[in-house]
């Protein structure tokens, strides 16, 4: 079933809801019934029930007190004016001196000048996306093969071969169709999981309408956080190895996007460890924002646990094998700047190495995990050793 969108209610008034047969009206009215509860449980949507940050929280309560107190207490301009001029004074004295680029935030700048591709991508094939059902009534659609696509977007690809690998670059056409009831419908890309982060200008959207697909995206994590290459570094290597000229906050974002994606298999890897029997523990510091964030876990019992349970390992040389790879990341990097940052990272490690002690290949379910959360199906479930 297909959810309605903004020009879909467009095209919905008194004289369509009049033109439909019963039959269809009651399927355009559970569409909007759907719609109306979708829309009211987003607005009662807070960081104790979903993924807001608290300020959106404080910023929803000082919108309606601010309502509440000029409906009942309407001030003069001879009172608000000696408050505003104080409010500033106090506002100037609290705010540090700007210092330049500590408080230059990363980037690009606002009236920065952008860059575009100086040659047009060339697609190796053109996938045509059209819509099956109508957004309104539910019914059936015929294909029309003459019709034009509405929208259209290139997507790069990786392909790996018997002998290498390669870089395709697709052309994702999209159409819409006219139903028997007068609705037009429109078939879109798909958007799966928003991730949020306070204070930040735009939030992350995993969805399919992207430049980079799920098997290169995942290829830019590998060498990012498996073989701890820097963004421009792996700039340079998709450019002269593979002929793909990708931007440093285009890399970033797969590298993000990868990790967050990556993110709910944590949390069932995390419930299968509850439930086994030996855990390897360790321990490293991590920079965040500047910030030094680590735990430190010390308990006798389990220090001495090997000499009365034989059958434990008595060193713990696989859990700091395998926290190495964050050790010398720390040091070539100095950590990351935001929790979403860390988060990823985190993610996209833990799967990796999950990957390699059960001897699955980690690359091709982690862009299966991908292709997933940018439809925003949930992921597939993490192979076992066989």
């Amino acid at each position: 079933m297909n959810r309605l969108s903004k020009e879909d209610l467009a095209q919905m008034n008194r004289d369509y809801f009049q033109s439909l047969d019963k039959q269809k009206l009651v399927e355009v009215a559970g569409n909007l019934h759907k719609l109306a509860v979708e829309q009211l449980e987003k607005l009662e949507q807070n960081s104790s029930n979903s993924s807001l940050p608290p300020s959106s929280d404080q910023f929803k309560s000082k919108e309606k007190s601010g309502l509440h107190q000029e409906e009942q207490t309407p001030h003069s301009e001879s009172q608000t004016e000696p408050k505003q001029e104080d409010k500033v004074v106090s506002e100037s004295r609290e705010k540090p001196k700007s210092k330049g680029f500590a408080l230059k935030k990363p980037g690009k700048q606002p009236g920065a000048k952008g860059i575009w591709r100086t040659a047009p991508l060339v697609p190796n094939q053109t996938i045509s996306h059209y819509p099956k059902t109508c957004a309104s009534c539910n019914s059936g659609l015929e294909i029309d093969q003459q019709a034009k696509p509405h929208m259209g977007y290139y997507v790069l690809e990786l392909e790996k071969l018997e002998s290498g690998i390669e870089v395709k670059c697709t052309l994702h056409h999209y159409y819409q169709a006219t139903c028997t009831c007068g609705h037009q419908t429109k078939e879109k890309p798909l958007v799966g999981y928003v991730s949020v982060v306070e204070g930040r200008s735009r939030d992350l959207s995993l969805q399919e309408y992207g430049l980079v697909g799920p098997m290169l995206a995942t290829f830019i994590a590998s060498v990012a956080i498996r073989y701890r290459m820097s963004r421009p570094k792996i700039r340079e290597l998709l450019n002269d190895w593979v002929g793909v000229s990708l931007s440093v906050g285009t890399i970033d974002r797969c590298i993000r996007e990868v990790g967050i994606a990556c993110s709910p298999v944590v949390e069932e890897l995390i419930e299968q460890l509850q439930s086994s029997e030996i855990i390897h523990l360790d321990e490293t510091p991590w920079y965040e924002k500047g910030k030094y964030r680590w735990l430190i876990l010390a308990d006798w019992d389990a220090v001495v646990a090997c000499f009365y349970h034989p059958q434990l390992p008595a060193t713990n040389n696989e859990a700091e094998r395998a926290l190495r790879h964050a050790v010398i990341a720390r040091r070539i990097s100095y950590g990351t700047r935001t929790t979403e940052g860390s988060l990823a990272y985190c993610s996209v490690l833990s799967v990796i190495e999950t990957c390699r002690l059960r001897k699955v290949d980690p690359w091709g379910y982690i862009a299966m995990v991908l292709t997933q959360a940018r439809k925003g199906i949930k992921h597939p479930p993490i192979p076992v050793a066989s």
